[in-house]
């Protein structure tokens, strides 16, 4: 699920944001994984997201818990 994060000129924001919000490239370089790998499981919904402002981001935990439920990322294949 996806989220679009606009301000008020109150300086709140429209929509609840989680407290911990990662950009995806450091999100993706925290874990170990390519800024790709983790951008594909944001488009294909795996992980919830949020646009704030011009950057997309996650939650750590989300993908956290997406690692815990067994999926890992397949490695290089050699012919």
């Amino acid at each position: 699920m996806s989220k679009r994060i606009y301000p008020s000129a109150s300086g709140d924001s429209a929509a609840p944001v989680p407290e911990h919000l990662t950009k995806i490239k450091a999100a993706a370089a925290a874990r170990g994984f390519e800024e790709e790998y983790v951008r594909r499981l944001v488009e294909s919904r795996r992980i919830q997201s949020w646009k704030v402002g011009k950057y997309r981001m996650i939650q750590l935990e989300d993908l956290d818990a997406y690692i815990a439920g067994g999926y890992t990322p397949a490695e290089g294949v050699t012919a």
